[in-house]
């Protein structure tokens, strides 16, 4: 991972190591960073969330989160949510006693999770849930989930699947879409 001076200049390296490091988020005071880190050591890689302090420059990994990965800080800086991709559970980590709870079960996460603007939910994406490929929120409070969209809303019929890229400020979707890039033609052939 780098450091880049937001006016330009230098990448400063973050974390030199061996692994694999993916998917930073950084503190909203800016002073930390989570991320997934992938180590390859094994046939079986593995993966956990570290925190970087940009201070020390030093990294650790965060406790009990083996097998996460897709990691996000909230707007707040009270949370994070990660996927356990072995459990298939999507995770709140509350930084202050960093202590891991359940959100959501049943499906795989990865990188899908986005936060309102607000904190008070987490939203993700089942990508392995057919053609629907649905989207849900739950809410931090009380974790209550409720599906908010899902493909067979996009009425495109050249649509393949979508994947959710972000959140707008009023916490709209934004997805990118996959088109079948398929065309028909037709071949006249005249052969000898």
């Amino acid at each position: 991972m780098y450091w880049v001076p937001k006016d330009g200049g230098t990448p400063q390296v973050l974390a030199a190591s061996n692994t694999s490091d993916f998917e930073p988020s950084c503190s909203p005071d800016g002073r930390f960073v989570l991320f997934e880190r992938r180590t390859d050591a094994s046939e079986v890689p593995e993966t956990a969330i570290y925190l970087l302090d940009l201070n020390t420059l030093q990294s650790r990994i965060v406790p009990g989160s083996l097998s996460y990965e897709g990691v996000h800080w909230s707007p707040d800086g009270k949370y994070a949510a990660a996927s356990d991709e072995v459990n298939h559970k999507l995770m709140l980590l509350d930084l202050a006693t960093e202590k891991w709870s359940e959100l959501s079960d049943g499906a795989s996460y990865g990188w899908g999770i986005r936060w309102s603007s607000d904190s008070r939910y987490v939203y993700y994406q089942h990508f392995e849930e057919g053609e629907d490929q649905p989207l849900f929120r739950v809410r931090i409070r009380d974790r209550k989930i409720e599906m908010i969209s899902s493909a067979r809303q996009i009425l495109r019929s050249d649509v393949l699947s979508y994947t959710m890229t972000g959140l707008t400020p009023e916490n709209d979707p934004l997805a990118t879409l996959l088109h079948r890039n398929s065309d028909i033609y037709a071949l006249e052939i005249d052969l000898p």
